[in-house]
């Protein structure tokens, strides 16, 4: 019965795993805990209680027991730091994690070789993960951009963190993509339509505006998808993914009725505009530009 308790206790203090190679003295209790159905094999040596098992959480950490210096990364490491784990692990899909070895894949975990620097890490419930940062960084080399648009959207990062996380990724590969969103990045769209939008607007010398920055307008703060300089001019991008929803509807129109208000030219672009029509997308701008140089500041 001692056996029992001290197993429990190692259960209590060690985020629900207990992990046979740090406790060998109470292998044969484990064993038994096991054939009797209170405990369950969640990887080799590593045991968790039956009833939480599927725990997404408990499986979390006996991987990290039993691979100590795994780090997760991927979606599954931007949920953990968030919180947004689901609950149960059959709520997950196949998720990436990092090791300095080789290591073969599972059905639910793919492995990657990775030797990531300790300010790209951090642990949660003792299970270590890539930083926000270091995770969009890493995923630039195949998602686009769209985990660090992810990034500044939330708020959890800007353009100088993206250049100190990328020093960690020298010979890594997919370094010549990682490179490219990186230094597209600087730009700081929210979303990957804005990010095309500001690719078309630089590839036609259109360079002088800032993305995302907040300004008070009538005694509020609105944060404009795209700002001219020196100009009462304002460029809003409606894409499906986050300008969607009768909520979201109405106060885009309600900040563009307080933006022309105060004297602003609102132009706005879809991403078929975008996508079908970039040159047309740029003379409208140009015109706007024009006519917005003629209004009273």
């Amino acid at each position: 019965m001692l056996g029992r308790e001290l197993v429990e206790a190692i259960l209590a203090g060690e985020n629900g795993v207990i992990a046979i190679r740090k406790y060998r003295s109470l292998r044969s209790t484990v064993w038994r805990l096991v054939r009797s159905g209170a405990l369950t094999r969640v990887f080799p040596g590593v045991y968790a209680l039956t009833a939480e098992a599927d725990s997404t959480a408990i499986w979390l950490a006996a991987l990290a027991a039993w691979k100590p210096d795994a780090v997760v990364a991927g979606r599954t490491a931007d949920a953990l730091l968030r919180g947004a784990l689901p609950p149960h692990v059959g709520g997950l899909s196949r998720i990436e994690a990092h090791r300095p070895v080789r290591t073969r894949d599972t059905d639910r975990v793919r492995w990657r070789r990775r030797v990531h620097p300790p300010e790209a890490r951090e642990t949660r419930s003792g299970v270590t993960a890539l930083t926000p940062v270091a995770s969009a960084v890493e995923r630039a080399a195949h998602d686009d951009g769209r985990a660090i648009d992810d990034l500044f959207r939330l708020r959890q990062g800007d353009p100088d963190d993206l250049a100190i996380a990328m020093a960690t990724y020298t010979h890594t590969p997919g370094n010549p993509a990682r490179r490219r969103i990186v230094a597209d990045s600087a730009s700081r769209p929210y979303s990957f339509g804005e990010r095309e939008l500001h690719r078309v607007l630089r590839s036609h010398s259109l360079t002088d505006w800032v993305a995302n920055e907040p300004i008070r307008v009538g005694g509020r703060i609105v944060v404009p998808d795209i700002r001219i300089r020196g100009l009462r001019l304002i460029i809003e991008f409606d894409g499906r993914e986050f300008h969607s929803g009768a909520t979201r509807f109405e106060s885009d129109r309600e900040r563009q009725n307080l933006l022309v208000r105060h004297g602003f030219l609102v132009l706005r672009f879809t991403w078929a505009m975008l996508h079908d029509d970039p040159s047309s997308v740029v003379a409208a701008i140009r015109d706007a530009c024009r006519h917005a140089a003629r209004m009273p500041s």
